[in-house]
Parts: structure tokens; C-alpha cells; sequence
């Protein structure tokens, strides 16, 4: 099967793609390109098995503007808790991320991947200045930044957790 990697800009990947009877994309593009691939293989007919990597897989920001029924069969990943998913909504790390929406951000949009991100990159900035301690030189920050171990995040998958080195 004839595959081909998507990270460029504008149609003509796909156009290329469906003319080389192509079987598959990985597509690692940012939403807005990951969105154009979708909605341009769905004008073409070409329904090859489509992959998308972590950041071209937000919901909100790539398969709504693709348009869903052009987004049927396309395969994600994620590495994150869906908000409004049925199996998270008793979900102690969701309900925290709940309410802090609802304390500092109530006009936020709580479907959109971004604000889920936003909390989880801030979240995991936490421990780093109870690491630094005392020392709150640059030098200790970026030494601590880099030191950090099995960090769980309220949104994380179970069994995931972050490691830096």
C-alpha cells in the first residue's frame, strides 16, 4: 500500500495523493492545513485510511471546520480526557478542571481543546518552583523544568504521566 506524509500546505498534497492512488496519510499538520486535507480528500472521492497525529487531532479546531460527515473514518490520537465525553464526567481530574473553569473562566469554552490544553500546560508547570525551593535562579528553574518525574495531570489518560530529562 502506497502511503504519504502530510505536513505541507494547501491542496496540492492531496491532489498528489489521489492521483498516485495513495492508500494512506499520516497527516502531522497544524489544525488548519489538517482541516483543508480533509475537506480536499472528501471532494476528490479519495478515501484513503487517514491518520492524524496529536496536534492535528483537536475536534474543535480540525474535523468541525473539515465538516463531520467529511471527518468520518479519519483516526486520531490523544493523549488527553475529552471534555463532554460520558466516561469522564464523574472523573475527579475533570470535575477539577470543571471548576476551575467555572471560578476563573466562565465564559471560557469548555469543548474546546484549547482551554483543555491551556489548564494541562499550566498545570504542569506546578511543581517546578516547589522543586526550585530556595533557588529561584534561571539556571535552577530550566535544572528543575527538565528534572520533573511522573507528573499526573487532572486531564491526562489513566497511566499516563509526564517525565522530562
Amino acid at each position: 500500500m502506497r502511503g504519504m506524509l502530510l505536513g505541507r500546505c494547501g491542496p496540492a498534497a492531496e491532489v498528489h495523493g489521489a492521483f498516485t492512488s495513495a492508500g494512506f496519510i499520516s497527516d502531522m499538520a497544524a489544525p488548519k492545513f489538517a482541516a483543508q486535507a480533509i475537506r480536499k480528500t472528501a471532494e476528490l472521492g479519495w478515501r484513503p485510511v487517514h491518520l492524524l497525529g496529536v496536534g492535528s487531532s483537536p475536534i474543535d479546531a480540525v474535523l468541525v471546520p473539515a465538516g463531520v460527515e467529511n471527518s468520518r473514518g479519519v483516526i486520531s490520537a490523544s493523549s488527553f480526557k475529552e471534555t463532554g465525553n460520558p466516561p469522564w464526567v464523574d472523573d475527579e481530574g475533570m470535575k477539577s478542571w470543571v471548576a476551575f473553569m467555572d471560578r476563573y473562566y466562565p465564559e471560557g469554552d469548555k469543548k474546546s481543546t484549547f482551554t483543555t490544553y491551556g489548564y494541562s500546560a499550566a498545570e504542569l508547570l506546578v511543581p517546578v518552583p516547589r522543586q526550585c525551593r530556595d533557588d529561584i535562579s534561571r539556571e535552577n528553574i530550566m535544572r528543575q523544568a527538565a528534572n520533573l518525574k511522573d507528573v499526573r495531570l487532572d486531564l491526562l489518560l489513566p497511566g499516563l504521566s509526564i517525565n522530562t530529562a
